[in-house]
């Protein structure tokens, strides 16, 4: 890192940043200038430790440019609590409280920082009481930033969490409501005409009073449960149902191409009541509809997007920095935490790889996921075993526990033979329905999809469909029914380019847990490719400077050589 003193230009960036802030400082021009002026400047490269945690706060922090990411080194694992892009104040929290650093904080984008000391610390606040409550004021925005969600990755961090407008819920329940003053209606018409309200009148009455109130509370929960997020990597859209099952659409931020906010009336745009169209490299896209606070979510959206654009800048960059220096042999800054998971997917788990068995009673056991390695296979749910094998498999053990009476009972050999002989068969007929069960595999390696669809023991064939992730346009999932929803059983769409349009993982256990690993899979997939792209460019480029060095110098300013 290099500190050094403030220059003109850094003076001009520093005043525009900070006055540029939303919300805005409360101070006037002519602080903002002055809190400029008394600032030095800190240069660093992505890889650079800014502070430490536990150490003492001594300086503030403000990001000119770049990028830096807090996070929890305090346990085994790393935590990122939060990412720094340009126009935000770092450490301000060590400095309010006279606390030692909550976090580490390194650069993941080359950045140029402004940083006072304590000194000006205290004149800052003592230029306007409301500066203590603005820098405290992030507290609270540190703290949602960790709200977990199912899927979240140690390095991502909420950026944006909302739900439908207030007015969808309006329009939803609009005709329910107005049966509670309807039933009120009808039983005042009644009373008023002079007739005695039975039984059945009441009931009708009760009936539209309870369907109503039913209804509200239906709506007003389904309103509820469903959920916008955008992250530091991808937008999420959750779609729950009651008592139904549960939809889930999510892209990564760098595939977005464009957010469309559509409305259809005036009220909706008083309101900021919008549908956000998000579209995807290819051709899917993710729809946030009814979404409060709209415009918001959609700039940040692009502020996300822009930020996750700049990390995959910068990490193409710094492989450029380590090809280059490996061939020049000078040492390179390397990030000291881990990088994004994109692309570093943990693939198998000790459980699993220590749970396998011998291959027969491996073979029998009714496992719904396997993995090998670089390579998952999900099965489809154990219900659909259950419901294929119980019959044969109760009539097995009953002819199993029979035999083995008349073995201890004395009975005829004869009774025996048969009893076991008739074992042998159910059982071969429970063999024959659990591995049509079996062959119905959904595969995922390191590069493909495949989807097997067998008879059993093959003896009628076996169809198996293959793809890239090349060609992976979305991955969505659906649980649909009252039933699938209390079993946790859906299916699992990916949506692919190619003739045969989609890949669909059928009655599969935990489908947003199968959602989220081929997800995953095919992120890691491209920022592989992206990667390896990268290091050929870079190796291409120092072969160029090899070559350069190689030419012979010329003798005199301007002669050939």
């Amino acid at each position: 890192m290099i500190d050094r003193e403030l220059t003109t230009r850094d003076f001009v960036q520093i005043v525009e940043a900070l006055a540029g802030l939303r919300p805005p400082l409360p101070l006037d021009d002519e602080q903002i200038r002055a809190l400029a002026g008394r600032a030095r400047i800190q240069e660093a490269m992505r890889g650079d430790i800014v502070m430490g945690q536990g150490e003492e706060s001594t300086y503030l922090y403000f990001v000119i440019s770049g990028q830096v990411r807090a996070a929890d080194t305090s346990g085994d694992e790393p935590r990122l609590l939060y990412l720094h892009g340009a126009g935000s104040f770092v450490g301000e929290l060590g400095m309010l409280h006279d606390e030692p650093r909550g976090a580490t904080v390194d650069v993941l984008h080359d950045a140029k920082l402004a940083l006072w000391d304590r000194e000006t610390f205290d004149w800052l606040l003592g230029l306007d009481e409301r500066m203590y409550n603005y820098l405290a004021r992030m507290k609270p925005k540190y703290l949602s930033v960790l709200e977990p969600f199912q899927g979240k990755q140690w390095d991502e961090v909420t950026a944006i969490r909302t739900g439908k407008h207030p007015l969808t819920l309006v329009q939803d329940v609009i005709v329910l409501v107005l049966m509670l003053p309807l039933a009120l209606i009808l039983f005042l018409i009644v009373e008023a005409a002079g007739f005695e309200p039975g039984v059945l009148a009441y009931a009708t009455i009760g009936f539209f009073v309870i369907f109503a109130l039913l209804g509200i509370a239906y709506r007003y929960l389904e309103w509820r449960n469903d959920e916008y997020i955008v992250t530091s990597k991808r937008v999420i859209h959750i779609e729950r149902y009651i008592l139904y099952g549960t939809q889930r659409d999510e892209a990564p931020l760098v595939r977005i191409q464009d957010v469309t906010m559509t409305t259809g009336s005036l009220l909706q745009r008083m309101l900021d009541y919008h549908d956000l169209i998000i579209q995807t490299a290819g051709a899917g896209a993710i729809v946030f509809k009814g979404v409060r606070n709209a415009e918001e979510v959609r700039n940040k959206i692009f502020e996300e997007r822009e930020m996750a654009m700049e990390r995959r800048e910068a990490s193409d960059t710094a492989t450029i920095r380590r090809v280059l220096s490996k061939k020049m042999g000078i040492a390179v800054r390397e990030l000291s935490l881990p990088e994004e998971s994109i692309g570093r997917i943990q693939l198998g788990s000790p459980e699993e790889e220590a749970g396998r068995l011998m291959t027969f009673l491996d073979y029998l056991l009714p496992r719904t996921k396997v993995v090998r390695g670089e390579t998952i296979t999900w099965r489809k749910h154990w219900f659909i075993w259950l419901k294929r094998t119980w019959v044969p498999l109760l009539l097995t053990l009953a002819l199993f526990g029979a035999t083995l009476l008349a073995l201890r009972a004395g009975e005829l050999p004869g009774l025996v033979a048969m009893l076991g002989l008739s074992t042998l068969i159910a059982f071969i007929a429970y063999l024959y329905r659990h591995d049509e069960w079996r062959r119905d595999a959904y595969i995922v390696t390191r590069n493909r999809i495949i989807d097997v669809k067998g008879t059993p023991f093959r003896l009628g064939g076996e169809e198996r469909r293959e793809g890239t992730f090349d060609a992976v346009q979305n991955i969505t999932y659906e649980v649909s029914g009252v039933f699938r929803n209390l079993l946790n059983m859906g299916d699992v769409t990916i949506e692919t380019a190619g003739t045969a349009a989609t890949f669909t993982f059928c009655d599969v256990l935990r489908p947003s847990m199968v959602q989220q690993e081929v997800f995953d899979r095919m992120v890691a997939y491209h920022e592989r490719r992206r990667q390896e792209e990268q290091e050929q460019q870079a190796g291409r480029m120092s072969e160029w400077f090899a070559q350069y060095h190689q030419l012979p110098l010329p003798e005199r300013e301007g002669e050939l050589p």
